[in-house]
């Protein structure tokens, strides 16, 4: 399912899988009328997973081992993958869209739907150029945006204009 989703919005140049675990851990607050946090998953090796056809895939994920840890508030913002030994990187940030799957289903889970013990696929999909080509929009919905002045945005791939609804159905 999230092979046809990258598909969808026009293929590995513009969509990546970025991680496949289970959510370990999550921490949510109201404040301001936004919901901040964090969910934190925890990758799964091959003999721990529950249903392995849920999490195998033909794309390798960005980053394996660890955990992922996805701070957001209202969204996702960044994806900051923590590997076994502690080191810490950033493998995806606004305003490129983090989504988090169910990996059963393939429905994507807002934040509110984050769970204990979810099978989770975590997608990462290029934004439009109007928030990445130009300083003014990296400024408004880029991670320093957002309170992450020590993230530097770095694109997951290149945006592909959706095809019209009108120029696939007509």
């Amino acid at each position: 399912m999230t092979e046809q989703m990258i598909e969808e919005v026009g293929g590995a140049d513009s969509a990546k899988i970025l991680f496949r675990g289970k959510i370990i851990g999550i921490e949510r607050r109201l404040f301001n009328g936004h919901s901040h946090g964090e969910v934190v998953i925890k990758h799964l090796s091959a003999g721990d997973e529950e249903d392995e056809s849920s999490t195998s895939s033909s794309r390798p994920a960005v980053a394996t081992g660890g955990e992922l840890r996805i701070p957001f508030m209202n969204e996702n913002l960044i994806a900051k993958h923590v590997d076994d030994g502690g080191g810490e990187k950033v493998i995806a940030s606004v305003p490129d869209l983090i989504t988090v799957l169910n990996a059963n289903s393939g429905k994507a889970l807002g934040i509110g739907e984050y769970r204990y013990g979810v099978l989770v696929n975590v997608l990462g999909i290029a934004c439009s150029p109007v928030w990445s080509g130009n300083e003014k929009g990296l400024k408004a919905g880029g991670p320093s945006a957002f309170g992450y002045d020590d993230v530097v945005y770095e694109p997951l791939g290149t945006y592909k204009e959706p095809r019209s609804v009108i120029e696939e159905f007509s």
